[in-house]
């Protein structure tokens, strides 16, 4: 299983609501479905400081 972090867009003085999807490794995702079927606009993956705010612990490629 592999975690998937989005952020909707927002405005720059909003915080982010994060979107957490759980998925298989080699379950395709599309974050334009995922943010229509949630009614989020402009899904993106988080950023690597949001990962690691939201899931402490995480490792990103910075962390390889």
């Amino acid at each position: 299983m592999a975690p998937l972090l989005f952020k909707p867009k927002t405005a720059k003085t909003a915080v982010p609501t994060p979107v957490l999807v759980i998925a298989k490794e080699d379950t395709e995702t599309s974050a334009a479905a995922i943010g229509k079927l949630l009614n989020l606009k402009e899904l993106r993956m988080a950023s690597e400081d949001l990962m690691k705010d939201v899931m402490p612990g995480v490792e990103t490629k910075d962390d390889r």
